[in-house]
């Protein structure tokens, strides 16, 4: 897809104090934001294959222009992000197409490395919408110091049918005093810290994996026993209950059959008492 760019816009963001407290080195953040035109506004494409080499084009362009903005060299940036807006008409896959699939490698072609996912948002909106950048850190997506971002929007974007594209948002500390060194160099070693443990989780996660797929197996066969199991003990107590009831029932007829003969036996002595007394008045 040829680029169809209406305007560019670079924007630096520099904080010199915070709360009263002078911020030394001063953040400094920059932001390069593309608008371009939306080639399937109001209409649905099933391929967006335009939209994904046009992520990739975007994502060298305006990255470049971030980094120049800011006055240094690509390795230097310490936090990236990237956000798209649609237009009334556009989809938001439009966006998801710009975002994700192709334009993160010449990102981190431009700065050198990048080994954390790229924070991204996309919205649809009208001319001079506002536009949520997430920032994370590069290559530590935990390194919870350099959670941030930026709000921008531009005027007259985007237009019915177009985008207001913004690439990527970079977050950077300016790296001239020895303080600033030093929290630099801790700010690698918790990048790496980052790193191991994402790999580790990774790792752990994938003979996880292989553990669950085995013990489904092996529970779907101990179930399939437990039932037959369960059937048998089903069968023996049943078995042992019609014999409890059968025993019961013998019982209860022998008790029956001893209170006939005891009642009998009391109609007889009765019977003999009455004789008697008749024959002794």
């Amino acid at each position: 897809m040829s680029l169809d760019i209406r305007k560019i816009v670079t924007i630096v963001d520099e904080t010199l104090t915070e709360m009263g407290r002078e911020v030394s080195p001063p953040v400094r953040r920059a932001a390069a934001l593309a608008v371009i035109a939306n080639p399937f506004a109001g209409r649905y494409v099933e391929d967006l294959t335009p939209l994904i080499e046009a992520g990739e084009e975007l994502g060298k362009l305006l990255s470049e222009r971030a980094v120049a903005a800011l006055g240094i060299s690509g390795p230097a940036a310490q936090g990236y992000g990237k956000a798209a807006l649609v237009g009334e008409n556009g989809e938001m896959e439009h966006a998801a197409a710009l975002l994700h699939p192709k334009m993160g490698a010449p990102v981190r072609k431009t700065l050198g490395k990048g080994a954390a996912l790229i924070p991204s948002s996309k919205k649809r909106g009208g001319p001079g919408a506002e536009l949520d950048i997430p920032l994370g850190h590069k290559d530590a997506a935990f390194v919870r110091s350099h959670f941030d971002g930026m709000q921008v929007s531009i005027n007259d974007a985007p237009r019915a049918g177009g985008h207001v594209r913004h690439a990527r948002g970079f977050g950077m500390k300016n790296c001239r005093t020895q303080s600033d060194g030093r929290r630099r160099k801790e700010d690698e070693r918790i990048a790496v810290r980052e790193r191991q443990r994402e790999q580790t989780h990774e790792r752990q996660t994938h003979a996880h994996r292989k553990r669950v797929r085995h013990r489904f197996f092996v529970r779907d066969v101990t179930n399939e026993r437990l039932e037959q199991g369960r059937r048998a003990l089903k069968r023996e107590r049943d078995q042992a209950e019609l014999r409890e009831t059968q025993m019961e029932r013998i019982a209860q007829h022998r008790i029956n059959r001893g209170q006939q003969c005891l009642d009998r036996v009391v109609q007889t002595m009765g019977k003999a008492d009455g004789e008697q007394n008749g024959h002794d008045r």
